[in-house]
This record gives structure tokens, sequence and C-alpha cells, in this order.
């Protein structure tokens, strides 16, 4: 997660708008990482890669909006708040 969060923080002081990513649907670990790190499905790819063995390997591509707060430094997976009205 050290190595997501440098990647993640990196990006921010570039001011990028977005993180996107690919991992294999049976990938449960990873999955929960990307999660755990703020990264939310967007949508699946079904059977995209061809394995050496012939099979066909679903995948599911995965975001993380940077939102920016003004004066604020924000940590991984952190959401900023939303006022009401």
């Amino acid at each position: 997660s050290a190595l997501v969060a440098v990647a993640i923080g990196w990006a921010r002081s570039r001011g990028l708008h977005k993180l996107c990513l690919e991992v294999f649907a049976h990938n449960t670990a990873a999955i929960a990482l990307y999660r755990k790190c703020g990264f939310v499905e967007e949508g699946r790819r079904a059977r995209q890669y061809r394995r050496s063995s012939g099979e066909l390997w679903d995948t599911i591509v995965m975001g993380l909006t940077l939102e920016q707060i003004a004066g604020a430094h924000t940590g991984v997976g952190q959401r900023p708040a939303r006022g009401g009205g």
C-alpha cells in the first residue's frame, strides 16, 4: 500500500485529475488494496486477455478521482467533506 500511496501523492502533486488501472478479476488481494486506497470499480472487461493456456480472463477497471482541497493535504483514501446547502 505504500507504493500506491506514493503514486497517488505523486499524481496529486502534479495536478492530475484521475488515476485509472486495470486488474484481473480473480486478483482479490489487489482489488482489496486498491479499494482501501480509494479506488472504485468503474467497469469490467469480459474475456479481455487470452493466457498462453488459451483461457480468457476478465479484468476490472478501477478509478480514483484526485479531488484537490486548497491548502489541505489529503491522505490515501480520504474524500473531501461535502457541505450541505
